[in-house]
This record gives structure tokens, C-alpha cells and sequence, in this order.
């Protein structure tokens, strides 16, 4: 499994050549990348150092170890609107302005917004009652057939301004 190093991170190359005791000696030992130098973890992706040693009797032995640069830092979202705190009123439409920023991928990280309506508060709505409630009787004076005024009556339901209830 090979090493894991954030992108950015200041690591250093270290390894040692050895050919064990009653060997030749180590004649050469040669890394792809020099011994101290820094470790490159500006990229990601999984790379490798590899180094090559040679004895006094001319064998060889080869070895590589790998490592994975990963982006651990979050993208940066920037709202310009709808304003913090701001106040709108019932059905204003509002548009969305927001940016995405990666420091290590730059624009090309993924930048979308959910769509979010607020069910808090509801605008009122006009909704009859179940059961009409007689509205005061309301006289229209007319004449009988023997001339005399007499008063006749109707009556109306009333309408009531409402919120919608929840769940229904």
C-alpha cells in the first residue's frame, strides 16, 4: 500500500544502499531522485521513487516505493445572493449567485446549489368555512298586494381568511 501525502506537503527523500555484511560493497547508489531532495506533492495522482544500487561485483537490486498525493483541503463556496439575512417577501423571485474554489483543482471542482423553498410561513389563502354562518338578515321593503310594506330577507355565507394547515 503505498504512502499517502497531502497535496502541498513538504516531505523529503531518504534511502541507504546496502550489500549486508561479507559483500562487496556498494560501488553506486542511484535514486530517481537525490537523497534530502523534496518529495513532488504539488500533482495528484501516485507516483514513485526508485533506486538502483550496484556492488563491487557488479550485481544490482532494484527497489521502488510508491506514494499517492491527495487533495485534503475543502473548496471554498462563496454566496453573493440571496444576502445573509436578508428578507424577501411571498413568492419574489430571487436569483442565486454563488461561486466554487479549489485551491488544488482550481475551477474545476463541481459548483451546484439545491433549490430550497421555505414551507415556514405560508401566504394566506381564502377558503370557505365547512358550514356557511348566516350573515345578519339584510330588509328589502316591498309592497304587499294589499299596499302594505312588509320587509323580506336573505341571507349569505361568509368567507374567512386563513393558513393552510400542515400535513393536509
Amino acid at each position: 500500500m503505498p504512502a499517502v501525502y497531502p497535496f502541498g506537503a513538504e516531505v523529503f527523500v531518504h534511502y541507504t544502499c546496502d550489500d549486508g555484511s561479507g559483500g562487496s560493497g556498494i560501488l553506486a547508489c542511484l535514486g530517481s531522485l537525490p537523497e534530502g531532495a523534496p518529495l513532488p506533492t504539488d500533482r495528484l495522482g501516485t507516483f514513485a521513487v526508485q533506486v538502483v544500487a550496484f556492488d563491487n561485483a557488479c550485481n544490482h537490486a532494484t527497489a521502488a516505493h510508491f506514494y499517492r498525493v491527495v487533495d485534503l483541503t475543502p473548496p471554498t463556496i462563496t454566496i453573493n445572493a440571496p444576502n445573509q439575512d436578508a428578507q424577501y417577501h411571498v413568492g419574489e423571485v430571487v436569483t442565486a449567485d454563488y461561486s466554487c474554489h479549489d485551491d488544488v483543482e482550481g475551477s474545476s471542482v463541481s459548483c451546484a446549489a439545491t433549490r430550497y423553498v421555505s414551507t415556514a410561513i405560508a401566504p394566506p389563502t381564502i377558503a370557505p368555512r365547512t358550514s356557511p354562518t348566516p350573515t345578519p338578515s339584510v330588509g328589502t321593503p316591498t309592497r304587499s298586494e294589499t299596499g302594505r310594506l312588509s320587509a323580506s330577507t336573505r341571507t349569505t355565507g361568509t368567507i374567512s381568511v386563513g393558513s393552510p394547515s400542515r400535513g393536509r
